[in-house]
């Protein structure tokens, strides 16, 4: 997870990313609070807390991955920083977007519940990288090529990447 990542969860339906830039974001999240994430160094990240422009509180993380998840969690996006639970980043009504240790886990609602009814897959880099460039309407185009390919059947380019069932039940 990183900056471009925040602005895909926190702005869903943006389509403009000229203003994104790799090394700072701020969120204002309420009338009088605001957030922000700047990278101060290769190995240092600060996050700071405002209150009517006054920075009331300001953490330092090693990692930009730590940093934003320390942001999600404390404007209540996601409900813990623990790197190592599955944490629900985007939905729809036919698909979930979910995160742990820096992998992204795509869980897919079947339009035929006769066949299958859900189905979940580890993106790769390039589906990520999709995902960044085109935020919420890739996500809707890669559910529907999944869905299309009846990932069930063997013959689907989707059937192999089926995640393990541990790791399914965490996703439930």
């Amino acid at each position: 997870m990183n900056i471009i990542d925040l602005q895909r969860i926190l702005y869903p339906m943006s389509k403009c990313l000229q203003t994104v830039r790799k090394d700072y974001f701020y969120f204002g999240y309420s009338a009088d609070l605001a957030i922000s994430i700047k990278n101060i160094s290769d190995e240092k990240w600060e996050l700071n807390t405002y209150e009517r422009g006054q920075i009331i509180s300001q953490e330092f993380y090693l990692s930009e991955y730590i940093t934003c998840l320390k942001l999600l969690h404390h404007i209540d996006k996601i409900s813990t920083d623990d790197p190592n639970t599955m944490k629900l980043i985007d939905y729809s009504e036919d698909w979930a977007l979910l995160e742990k240790n820096k992998e992204f886990y795509f869980c897919i609602q079947s339009s035929r519940p006769y066949l299958y009814r859900d189905f979940s897959i580890n993106l790769t880099s390039t589906e990520i990288q999709n995902y960044r460039s085109l935020g919420r309407n890739f996500l809707f185009s890669l559910q529907a090529e999944i869905d299309a390919s009846i990932p069930i059947r063997t013959s689907s380019n989707y059937h192999k990447r089926k995640i393990n069932n541990n790791l399914e039940n965490e996703l439930s």
